[in-house]
């Protein structure tokens, strides 16, 4: 029996992540080109792009606190008009001046496009297996368009080409009922908080942690690969950068292992690899070392977005906990410029200090996957089918009432203490992880499922 599949709001939202991603890389660089003549000012721009991009991610979740679906379309529109507005404003303007108010209104929309985005990507992605996979493959197919517009192509002209295919979505999604899902006020993932089905407190503060220090860990050996002379070699601005579009991909598949379940360790392990980077420097080998950094610092961006991509649902304002990684990680970026003056030595001693304390949050938290002996119990079958088809709780919840429950969904609804119209959306979600189009094709899929895991317990 397959597991859930890939259906045409996946491929929209993986589609509409490469397009944000490519605009984000793109903007920050066109920004730094127009502001350049402002030396101090140009600067002072350069380091404002964090805290300012950070504020775009949070205005998002306050866009959404109240209005209906109407008003988060239009809002979402009037979002990319803001940004595309801004972008032509820092490619003409022509007065270094002008470009510098349109770069920080253009920073400000692309953060709010960028929550949505996130946002989307979370609640469209609920519990699924291939998350990691599709928007590693998104986020390296941005890369390679980055790549190619700079080194191959106008970079300007394709740039207005993408942005105009990604306006052209956000309209697509804006007035298709299919979509109508990203406008509504999010599903419960649960019906209450039962131990086991949401991550507690500690829990979450431990791996917050950890993703951080990992993001820091890359900032410092950022600062080694900055502050490493490079002595005219700009090899490194080239093909090392395809390291980046590989460290998505890689990211992608690592992070999917048994549906996430060693996402935080994974981490880890990957970012340590950045460690031999200062010795590549010094015995010359910079080309190798940029590779091997890009292919690292790319791949925590994956393993920080599906964290809290996980979490988003989960939550009581799913809306803001979406963006927290890239929120997050603009704020540990303000802090890296304080380590701009260690020696490569003391970089690599902070490096060890961040891993050890990494280590300690990873146990804390309790990531460490518990060993199962085979066949030491009999699973459970509702579990079993719940596990195999990445059903939320509340999803959960109704497939058990449907098992016991002869009446229309309206009875079902009213079983549940929900609205009929959240029903028809959690029996929708059902049907589309499950690969089923009707009540009588998801008992007969889930009885199927069920026999088969009898056969198997049976001595």
């Amino acid at each position: 029996m397959a597991q859930a599949g890939i259906h045409r709001k996946h491929i929209l939202l993986t589609v509409l992540f490469s397009v944000y991603m490519f605009e984000y890389m793109m903007t920050l660089i066109f920004m730094d080109q127009s502001v350049y003549a402002l030396k101090q000012g140009g600067t002072l721009i350069h380091y404002l792009r964090s805290p300012i991009l950070a504020a775009g991610f949070l205005l998002f979740p306050f866009s959404r606190l109240k209005g209906g679906i109407r008003s988060r379309r239009a809002g979402y529109l009037l979002m990319n008009l803001a940004y595309a507005f801004s972008m032509l404003g820092v490619l003409y303007a022509g007065n270094p001046y002008a470009s510098a108010v349109f770069s920080l209104t253009g920073l400000l929309a692309l953060g709010a496009l960028g929550g949505a985005v996130y946002y989307f990507v979370a609640m469209g992605f609920v519990n699924h297996p291939y998350l990691g996979r599709l928007t590693g493959a998104g986020g390296a197919a941005a890369f390679l368009m980055q790549i190619a517009a700079q080194q191959l192509i106008s970079a300007r002209l394709v740039f207005l080409i993408v942005m105009v295919l990604g306006f052209g979505l956000v309209i697509f999604a804006s007035t298709r009922i299919a979509y109508e899902w990203m406008f509504e006020d999010p599903l419960e993932y649960s019906s209450g908080r039962e131990k086991g089905e949401t991550p507690g407190r500690t829990k979450i503060l431990f791996g917050i942690l950890a993703m951080c220090l990992l993001y820091f860990f890359l900032g410092v050996t950022d600062q080694i690969l900055v502050s490493g002379n490079f002595a005219g070699d700009m090899t490194i601005y080239a093909w090392p950068r395809l390291g980046g579009a590989l460290g998505y991909v890689l990211g992608g598949i690592l992070a999917d292992l048994g549906r996430r379940k060693w996402l935080e360790i994974s981490a880890f392990c990957m970012t340590v690899i950045a460690l031999p980077v200062p010795f590549m420097l010094s015995e010359g080998h910079t080309a190798g070392a940029a590779f091997l950094y890009y292919v690292v610092v790319l791949g925590q961006i994956v393993y920080m977005n599906l964290f809290f991509w996980d979490l988003a649902p989960m939550q009581k304002h799913p809306e803001l906990w979406a963006s927290l990684s890239r929120i997050l990680s603009c704020l540990v970026m303000i802090f890296i410029p304080l380590i701009s003056g260690f020696s490569v030595m003391a970089s690599i001693m902070v490096e060890t200090v961040i891993t050890v304390a990494v280590i300690l949050c990873i146990s804390l938290g309790g990531y460490y996957p518990e060993s199962r002996e085979e066949g030491a119990e009999k699973k459970d079958r509702m579990a079993d089918f719940v596990q195999r088809y990445g059903l939320t709780p509340r999803e959960r919840d109704l497939l058990m009432e449907l098992l016991q429950n002869d009446g229309n969904i309206q009875d079902v609804a009213d079983a549940m203490q929900i609205s009929q119209r959240a029903a028809y959306r959690h029996l929708n979600n059902v049907y589309e992880k499950t690969g089923t189009d009707s009540r009588h094709a998801l008992l007969r899929a889930y009885y199927e499922h069920e026999l088969d895991i009898g056969l198997h317990n049976t001595p």
